[in-house]
C-alpha cells in the first residue's frame, strides 16, 4: 500500500509525570522508520495547539539514517504531547507488513536528546493487540 500513516503518540498523561514543569530543551533527535518508511516528523503540541514540527525528513532513507542536531532547540514542557507521524511505502511487498522489532517489521519512533536530564526515559504508543488481531483477520480473509 502507499501513503500509510502511522502515529505514534507521547500524551500529555505521560510528560506531566516525567518531565519537570520548568521542561527539558530539546537539541537533537535520531528519527527511525525501516525500509518502508518515505517520510517521518516529530510533531509538538501544547494545550492542543499545534507547534512547529521539531524534526521533519519527507524524504526518508533508511540507509542514511543518523541523529540530527536540532536547527533550533525545542523547549518541552509538562504537559505538553510529543507525537512521531511516519509515511510508509509497502506496495512492494508481498506480505502483510506488522510493526516490530523485526527487519521486515516496520516502527515509528524518535529518540530525543534533552537536557536537563529528566525522570521519563520512555515513552511508548502501541496498537492494542485485540484491535491489531481483528484487523488482520479482517485484512486477510
Amino acid at each position: 500500500m502507499k501513503d500509510v500513516v502511522v502515529r505514534t503518540l507521547c500524551p500529555a498523561a505521560c510528560t506531566e509525570k516525567g518531565l519537570p514543569s520548568d521542561g527539558v530543551t530539546a537539541f537533537a533527535s535520531f528519527l527511525h522508520t525501516q525500509s518502508a518508511g518515505q517520510a517521518i516528523r516529530l510533531r509538538h503540541l501544547r494545550n492542543g495547539t499545534v507547534l512547529p514540527d521539531i524534526q521533519a525528513n519527507n524524504d526518508f532513507d533508511y540507509s542514511m539514517q543518523s541523529y540530527e542536531l536540532l536547527p533550533n532547540k525545542v523547549k518541552i514542557f509538562s504537559g505538553d504531547t510529543v507525537e512521531v507521524i511516519c509515511r510508509y511505502d509497502t506496495s512492494g511487498r508481498s506480505q502483510v507488513t506488522l510493526g516490530g522489532e523485526g527487519a521486515a517489521d516496520e516502527r515509528c519512533i524518535s529518540f530525543v536528546f534533552v537536557y536537563p536530564k529528566p525522570r521519563l526515559s520512555s515513552c511508548k504508543s502501541r496498537i492494542p493487540s485485540d484491535i491489531m488481531n481483528d484487523f488482520v483477520d479482517k485484512s486477510i480473509a
